[in-house]
């Protein structure tokens, strides 16, 4: 056990290393062994942005690589270094040593030895010294427990011994320093024996330009990528609201089934909606129901629902909606009175099932039957279409975010923005009366309208209060890049020229082609008005913050100027109903 020892043996131990070879960094670690851990005893070099770890757990890359190697191992080349390369380049390390402390036959601690470029490659010598000063440590450490326990040193099974060919061995001799004479153990008569290599020892890494170097930005490039797809979940489809369906789905079901009420055979009309764990079955009725309708209903489901083979079980305890119809004074409806029930699938996929049900009193005759085929069809193809359209909204709305950001880093401020503006601009051309398909075109480019930012420089340009003249100039080709970005994509409308014309001013002072006037795209005008405006408001902006009103006077004393002089005061008034 290694815990009864005071730390400043290890610390004394990292200090006779340091006096010997100068690392820049070293870190001795000791066994716990009731919680099987190592914890960090000394360190010295490394900084919090290291990253040092207090506490290794036996699954640790660097626990493994000792118990794989089970000997002292040097790495001189950072981008061989394998699974300890994340750890070399957190620390800005050019080479590693990591060796075991071996105490009665077992690996009770290890040290951790790093330098920077510029110094000495480790080499075997290396290999041979911080053996023989663990070996004599571990010895030390012994002693120094019998001693407290009374017992005899012993170390049943000693560390592997480093192989020294007999006719190079040398013998180097130091004087006994202060820190060696507080830890018990020396640093003479240390035996070295030239480079050479045995069986299953590391090569020594040649010292050059190719193993010295940091990882390239192609390598730290496909570390951010490899890192970002290991914390990368693909997001699980959440059920829509209502039991699978969404409100509005909800919606027109709850006025859809009361008019198949209409046809005289028709008892009872329902859609059930199934989702993993969980089921939902909304009913109108032409009375109320005997509860032996609900067993019944459920058998007819149950066997339409195993025809959808989808990936989870039918749920035999659904939920119940029933729709407020007039029952008056009948009877309740009952089991026996059903004669048929008619379903149908109306939706089927991994994340849900919708079913359509009729259940009639009388056998529906063959003309009547044929005419509620029709019920079944309108109401598959008002649900596949919402649902098209919502998935495509989905689909739409991605794609105009991932252009925002379309690499593994985030642009918080350019993203929040982009979507102030593009809210903006759609309440804006909205109170002009602008028809909904350029309302929407308006709106996809207000998101847009930044979106070569990313391409410039961003992170240095975008909140830079301040500019040089070739840092403005860049700065000015964000517009017509972000319509060279978006110009290949089949919008259904026209996006780039609005996006390219944003920075035009009504004077034709702007950029890039110096437009003025009605030559501005009404769109671009738009754009330009709410995003000068969000500029001078938004708390996330590269500039002093100004209040609505402070804003909307600037705005006003560049209209006819820079703005359009009949858009500013549509835009006032639009800022000013939503403030009241």
């Amino acid at each position: 056990m290694l815990a009864p020892v005071e730390e400043k043996y290890y610390q004394d131990f990292l200090a006779v290393l340091s006096q010997k070879w100068r690392p820049s960094k070293a870190a001795f670690y000791t066994l716990d062994p009731t919680q099987s851990v190592f914890r960090l005893k000394a360190q010295f070099g490394f900084t919090r942005t290291d990253r040092l770890a207090e506490r290794l757990g036996r699954n640790d890359t660097v626990v493994n690589y000792i118990y794989e190697h089970r000997e002292p191992t040097f790495l001189n080349n950072v981008n061989a270094a394998g699974k300890l390369t994340d750890l070399m380049v957190q620390a800005t390390s050019m080479r590693m040593l990591l060796a075991p402390l071996y105490l009665d036959g077992r690996i009770m601690g290890l040290v951790d030895v790093r330098e920077k470029a510029g110094r000495p490659a480790f080499t075997q010598d290396d290999i041979i010294e911080i053996s023989d000063l663990l070996r004599r440590f571990a010895i030390e450490l012994r002693r120094i427990a019998d001693a407290r326990s009374g017992g005899s040193i012993v170390l049943t099974e000693p560390a592997p011994q480093i192989e020294r060919p007999l006719d190079r061995v040398a013998t180097v001799t130091a004087p006994t320093s202060s820190l060696e004479r507080t830890s018990g153990f020396s640093t003479a008569q240390l035996h070295t024996s030239g480079v050479f290599r045995r069986a299953g020892a590391p090569l020594a890494e040649p010292d050059g330009e190719a193993g010295n170097q940091l990882p390239s930005p192609v390598a730290r490039a496909l570390r951010l990528v490899e890192d970002t797809l290991a914390r990368s979940v693909l997001p699980k489809a959440a059920a829509a609201a209502g039991g699978g369906l969404t409100p509005r789905e909800a919606e027109f079901i709850g006025l859809y089934l009361p008019t198949c009420l209409s046809y005289e055979e028709v008892e009872v009309a329902a859609v059930s909606s199934f989702v993993p764990g969980a089921a939902t079955v909304t009913v109108a009725a032409r009375r109320s129901l005997d509860p032996d309708i609900a067993p019944a209903l459920l058998e007819n489901l149950e066997k339409i629902f195993a025809k959808t083979a989808v990936p989870f079980p039918f749920a035999a305890d659904p939920s119940w909606r029933p729709l407020a119809s007039p029952h008056g004074e009948a009877p309740p409806l009952r089991r026996a009175e059903i004669v048929s029930i008619q379903s149908s699938v109306l939706d089927s996929s991994a994340d849900g099932v919708v079913l359509f049900s009729l259940l009639f009193r009388h056998g529906p005759n063959p003309e009547v039957r044929e005419s509620l085929r029709a019920a079944h069809v309108v109401l598959r193809n008002v649900l596949s279409g919402n649902r098209s359209e919502a998935r495509f909204r989905e689909a739409y709305r991605g794609l105009v975010n991932k252009l925002l950001e379309p690499g593994l880093l985030k642009r918080t401020a350019l993203k929040t923005h982009s979507f102030n503006v593009g809210r903006m601009v759609r309440k804006l051309a909205a109170q002009l009366g602008v028809p909904p398909m350029e309302v929407e075109q308006i709106t996809v480019a207000g998101i847009l309208h930044d979106v070569g930012m990313r391409e410039l420089s961003y992170d240095t340009l975008y909140t830079k209060r301040t500019l040089t003249d070739e840092e403005l100039t860049l700065l000015r080709q964000h517009s017509r890049v972000g319509a060279y970005l978006v110009e290949e994509i089949p919008w259904p409308y026209p996006v780039a020229p609005l996006i390219k014309h944003h920075h035009e001013r009504w004077d034709g002072g702007g950029y890039p082609d110096g437009l003025r006037g009605d030559e501005i795209p009404l769109g671009s005008r738009i754009i330009h008005l709410c995003e000068a405006f969000d500029a001078m408001t938004s708390p996330t902006s590269y500039r002093s913050v100004l209040s609505d009103y402070q804003a909307i006077d600037i705005l006003e004393s560049k209209a006819g100027t820079q703005f359009d002089p009949e858009l500013t005061p549509e835009f006032k008034r639009m800022v000013e109903d939503a403030s009241d």
